[in-house]
């Protein structure tokens, strides 16, 4: 009884994984609170059912449980949900969310509503219970908050950009609010599971193995999941926090933070476009494969015909969008493009910081210094987070140049606050600005790259979503977002010639200015003339221009960091440590295993 009086709260329990949790916790002595509307897998429809009969069950067999209807994706149904288990028992121990649907298509066909359901049940789902349970919890000094990421988000797959997006933007959310509450004992984690659901069914790959057995395969039942959960919420686990774990069966591992795996550094100021060629493919791409190459049967410059050469206008004829190109890192890519001979259309609502007072004249005379140096520039005022103000901007591409060859992502703003005061129209803006927008522009420049065989994707993450920063909740899992987003746009456009990448830069700009002194990332001192003279953001650009050529025709779903002179490749989200028994696992054996065989050596905090 290791939970014993504790009161959980599970999300989507009502089916699969999350029945398995809430049954398992409720035998561990804590009370739940079952939620789940009881929606199809798509997300549609309600039904009391599943949340009502898992609660009986648990009372049934001696547990206690409550049902609850509300949907954890609007923000004041989740409150709705909080405040019952408040009224019942008068506070929240223990919350998990399990919530969850698919909306799976490939991201040229897949339409403004399947893009948001998806994003509103996962990212917004836990960003809806975390910010008013962790109120409760902050209170009481003490908590577990368990969330479920998702392979499709941390390595990527196919027809799932949405799902993808979320369930990484889920793993940037836990890393981030694992930093604001860590002080108030609060323990933060996430689970990427492997079990057979209804949300598999139909997944190719099941059944055609011929291997020999082992004791240790399968065990893929949802409630085989529930003692990793059990265990993370207890106070065994009191002092993890921040960590990613697989979970499938009986196997229980813990990969690599997506952190600089491999680092080259130029001997000049600026890298050239041919010494990144160079580097990139001897050093940082060595082991590192393209998830989907182009097909044969399609011709490829720089595979199957020649590229242009890096060092005479590489860019010459062919078109991109640059997004928040008024100012800092956009401005500058911008530049560095169009000195390569690219069109440009520019993007920038001329926004403050906080996304407010806009100020279109910041563009228009950035256009115009370029247009007096004979380069080809036009502007747009499209709002880029609407659905149809993103078209508009594809198709001003195509009207005027015939052509949309690359879309640079880089406009963003700050929104920042610790979780509990974050607002949740906070956390919609900085969404809406950094995740959707680049969903709505990639999704309709992909029907346009699609027909022309090339295109170039490249979205801006940041070591706020891929390590973690304290009261940066919204931005943190935005970012993370955008690197999952990259790996399933990858895998979707891969085949048909279109590369995505995406880019962690370290640059003094507006951003990086207004960060507190409290949340800015450690040893990093961002006053000091030497940081500002060596990480100007005009260093980031060749790294940019470079992927946006023909010579990078190779180099897809990848996530770089670009910070001065260094340039370097984030680790895969891989397992490289795991503890596996062939039968369910005790919270009692994990509690002697996890700290001591899968986490040897390692933090079991956040630093």
């Amino acid at each position: 009884m290791h939970l014993e009086n504790k009161v959980a709260i599970i999300t989507g329990s009502g089916r699969g994984i999350g029945k398995g949790i809430a049954m398992f916790l409720a035998s561990q002595g804590a009370k739940i609170v079952v939620n789940d509307p009881g929606s199809a897998q798509d997300g549609s429809g309600e039904d009391a059912g599943p949340a009502q009969q898992t609660a009986n069950e648990i009372i049934k067999q001696g547990g206690i449980a409550i049902a609850n209807f509300d949907s954890v994706a609007d923000y004041d149904s989740a409150g709705n949900l909080i405040n019952q288990a408040i009224n019942e028992w008068g506070t929240i121990d223990i919350l998990v969310n399990c919530a969850g649907i698919l909306r799976d298509r490939m991201i040229f066909n897949m339409t403004q509503e399947e893009w948001d359901a998806v994003l509103k049940v996962h990212l917004y789902g836990h960003f809806n219970t975390i910010s008013q349970a962790s109120k409760i919890m902050k209170k009481n000094n003490s908590g577990s908050i368990i969330n479920f990421t998702s392979n499709s988000g941390l390595l990527g797959n196919i027809g799932q950009v949405n799902y993808g997006a979320a369930k990484a933007g889920i793993a940037g959310l836990t890393r981030v609010t694992a930093r604001d509450l860590q002080k108030y004992n609060i323990t933060v984690n996430a689970i990427s599971p492997v079990a057979e659901t209804r949300m598999t069914e139909g997944v190719d790959g099941q059944g055609k193995s011929n291997k020999k057995t082992s004791i240790f395969a399968g065990m893929k039942a949802p409630e085989q999941v529930a003692p990793m959960i059990g265990y993370l919420a207890s106070e065994s686990a009191k002092k993890i926090t921040g960590k990613i774990f697989y979970v499938q069966g009986g196997r229980v591992s813990i990969p690599f933070h997506p952190t600089p795996e491999h680092t080259i550094y130029s001997s000049e100021s600026r890298w050239s476009l041919e010494n990144l060629d160079d580097g990139i493919n001897y050093v940082l791409l060595r082991k590192k494969r393209n998830p989907v190459p182009p097909a044969v049967d399609i011709t490829i410059p720089g595979r199957d015909s020649a590229a242009k050469p890096l060092n005479s206008m590489p860019l010459k004829n062919k078109t991109f969008i640059i997004t928040g190109a008024a100012g800092g890192i956009g401005k500058e890519i911008a530049k560095e493009l169009a000195s390569h001979g690219a069109n440009l259309i520019l993007n920038d609502p001329g926004v403050q910081l906080d996304g407010t007072k806009e100020n279109s004249s910041l563009l228009k005379q950035f256009a115009d210094e370029l247009i007096a140096n004979n380069y080809n520039a036009i502007i747009s005022k499209d709002d880029i987070t609407q659905w149809e103000g993103a078209n508009n901007l594809i198709n001003s591409a195509t009207e005027q140049f015939q052509t949309l060859d690359g879309v640079i992502h880089a406009a963003g703003i700050l929104q920042d606050k610790m979780i509990f005061n974050m607002t949740a129209d906070e956390w919609n803006n900085v969404i809406k600005v950094h995740l959707t927008s680049y969903f709505n522009l990639v999704k309709h420049a992909s029907i346009t790259m699609k027909k022309q065989n090339f295109g170039r994707l490249i979205g801006f993450t940041s070591s706020a979503g891929l390590n973690g920063n304290a009261g940066q909740a919204n931005y943190g899992a935005a970012k993370a977002g955008i690197a999952g987003m990259t790996r399933c746009l990858a895998i979707d456009l891969g085949k048909i010639g279109i590369t995505a990448n995406a880019i962690a830069p370290t640059a003094i700009t507006r951003m990086t200015e207004s960060v507190p002194k409290n949340i800015k990332e450690k040893k990093i001192d961002y006053n000091k003339a030497s940081f500002q003279s060596n990480y100007n953001p005009n260093q980031i650009a060749p790294l940019v221009a470079y992927l946006c050529s023909e010579q990078a025709w190779n180099i897809n779903g990848k996530v770089f960091y670009s910070a001065g002179k260094k340039v370097s490749i984030a680790h895969d989200i891989l397992p490289f440590r795991s503890i596996n028994k062939p039968d369910l696992w005790t919270i009692d054996e994990l509690a002697e295993l996890v700290p001591n065989s899968l986490l040897d050596g390692l933090d079991a905090g956040v630093n």
